[in-house]
């Protein structure tokens, strides 16, 4: 699939065959004495802010046929935390907020209009980012709820800033990939917005509620603000420019190809939606891998057929984990590179050393294993992934950021050394 995460920096380095003559690196790193060794793979990640971008920018030829695709396609399938192939519910009046898997969509990948149904597929184009993907990629997505019995994947933080996504939406399928059936929503279509809950906290230090928001209408520009974007008009309120929505009436197509000036219904709206009415806030978390309901998901059953405990799974737990530990080494063994905080500018930290992954996870249960503070591992460190000195009183970060006078050490989010992080990773083998 052709799209801007796959652009990720993110290289997976293996000893290749050669000889001195070539000065290539040697198969075999030379302090490793056994014949027929397994894969070593060394991860080499960056950690700056635009792993917090969105997935699907919607100025990507994301099939490949030749043409910029704009807007959501049905026949496409997103990847994501949620299964491209069901229909959701979300449990509103559950101790646990989260979107709940409900059935399979149809043959054409919808669900069912004015069933309160959420397609997947959909849900994946509107709020998956960078990060996000990856950590589905190599282990399943990140974890709030991690039992033996049940797996609720939870989205990445993204502040309430300008660096808070944004789409749009005004489809005549509307109505079978949301709940949203209301003539008003179908005539005007919807906005979403990715972005967390709170308006306080610092980034680094919080813990916070990361959101999916809705506003019937379009409100395209609801993050096109320097700070404090998305929000209701109860948290923040604000208005754009006049001109500005008379360029956009003028001038912006929308996704199903018309404007403001020939349909009124699809004009800007001219201040912060309130949160009153249809528009709702959904917190951005997903049970995954329920039992008699896989569809598409990669998970792995860690009990016996007949009382099955499903786990999602990414290319950590097929390749790194060993099933007997100390008696049959695993399918691949991993490390991680990793840049850093302190040295933003700078090579990376070597955050996991080569080896098996059931020091990070349980290998008999599928549960994550909790890792004492300081220690290294390649899902913690993921997780850990965060943008580093956003503070969301102000909406603000506490260094002014440029990237033409930023220097090593300075806004830490910032910086993205991917070629001495190469260096570093090669230098290990």
């Amino acid at each position: 699939m052709k799209n801007s995460f796959v652009r990720l920096a993110l290289t997976m380095l293996v000893g290749l065959a050669g000889s001195a003559a070539t000065a290539q690196p040697l198969p075999i790193p030379p302090n490793i004495l056994a014949a027929n060794n397994l894969p070593m793979v060394m991860l080499s990640a960056s950690k700056d802010f635009t792993m917090f971008w969105k997935a699907y920018t919607d100025f990507d030829d994301i099939d490949a046929d030749g043409v910029i695709d704009r807007t959501f396609m049905p026949a496409f399938k997103y990847y994501g935390y949620f299964d491209p192939t069901k229909c959701y519910s979300y449990d509103k009046d559950s101790p646990i907020l989260r979107f709940q898997p409900k059935r399979i969509s149809d043959a054409n990948g919808y669900c069912t209009a004015g069933a309160a149904e959420w397609s997947g597929n959909f849900l994946n184009w509107t709020s998956m980012s960078r990060i996000d993907v990856l950590r589905k990629v190599l282990y399943g997505g990140m974890r709030s709820l991690d039992s033996e019995t049940d797996t609720t994947l939870e989205m990445s933080f993204v502040p309430g800033n300008s660096q808070a996504f944004v789409k749009y939406y005004n489809g005549d399928d509307l109505d079978r990939l949301t709940p949203f059936n209301s003539d008003a929503a179908k005539a005007k279509g919807l906005t979403f917005c990715r972005r967390t809950a709170e308006n306080s906290g610092t980034s680094h230090t919080g813990t916070f509620t990361p959101e999916i928001r809705v506003a019937v209408g379009n409100v395209i520009l609801w993050n096109m603000t320097e700070v404090r974007t998305c929000n209701w008009s109860t948290e923040v309120d604000y208005t754009w420019r006049p001109d500005t929505i008379a360029y956009l009436t003028a001038n912006y197509t929308t996704p199903k190809g018309d404007t403001a000036a020939t349909k009124s219904d699809y004009a800007h709206v001219g201040s912060v939606p309130s949160r009153t009415g249809e528009n709702a806030s959904f917190v951005a978390r997903v049970r995954a891998c329920v039992s008699g309901l896989l569809g598409h998901e990669k998970c792995k059953n860690y009990n016996t057929d007949a009382d099955p405990k499903y786990k999602s799974i990414g290319l950590l737990q097929e390749f790194g984990v060993s099933e007997k530990t100390g008696v049959e080494p695993a399918r691949a063994e991993f490390g991680l590179m990793m840049g850093s905080y302190d040295n933003n500018l700078r090579g990376g930290v070597l955050r996991k050393n080569m080896g098996q992954i059931n020091d990070e996870i349980d290998p008999l249960t599928g549960v994550f294993l909790t890792l004492s503070p300081g220690a290294g591992g390649i899902i913690k460190s993921f997780n850990e992934i965060t943008l580093y000195g956003y503070n969301l009183n102000t909406g603000r970060y506490a260094q002014p950021c440029q990237s033409d006078t930023i220097k090593d050490g300075e806004c830490p989010s910032w910086g993205n050394p991917v070629s001495e992080l190469l260096l570093e990773s090669l230098r290990f083998f």
